[in-house]
């Protein structure tokens, strides 16, 4: 018995969400959401109409609607931010980014933080 996992690049790890049995990924090299299919092929591609600011995305979420994004500002920085997304004519369009900045008393690291709908 043979299994496959489905195959990810480097600037796609640790992001993963699911629709309709297909896999969504922030490539944030790319600046794409890459669309997976369970036998690791890529069937489609949704360019990001604004560049991604933050290198890696820590997490996704799809909600029926909008695809969230979650990642730090810069590598180690202590701020956040939550990116919304929506496809619109094959193109995904930024709706909202939310930033959360480190202001003394609190600091904030991606890697404790989900996002969840």
């Amino acid at each position: 018995m043979a299994g496959e996992n489905i195959k990810l690049l480097s600037s796609q790890q640790r992001n993963l969400t699911v629709n309709q049995g297909y896999f969504y990924l922030f490539d944030y090299a790319q600046d794409n959401i890459i669309v997976k299919t369970d036998d690791g092929n890529t069937a489609f591609s949704y360019p990001l109409d604004t560049l991604m600011s933050s290198p890696q995305v820590v997490s996704a979420e799809f909600d029926g609607v909008y695809f969230w994004s979650l990642q730090n500002q810069e590598p180690g920085a202590d701020d956040i931010t939550i990116m919304r997304w929506k496809l619109d004519n094959f193109i995904a369009k930024l709706q909202n980014t939310f930033t959360y900045t480190d202001n003394g008393s609190h600091k904030y690291d991606s890697t404790a933080f989900s996002v969840e709908h």
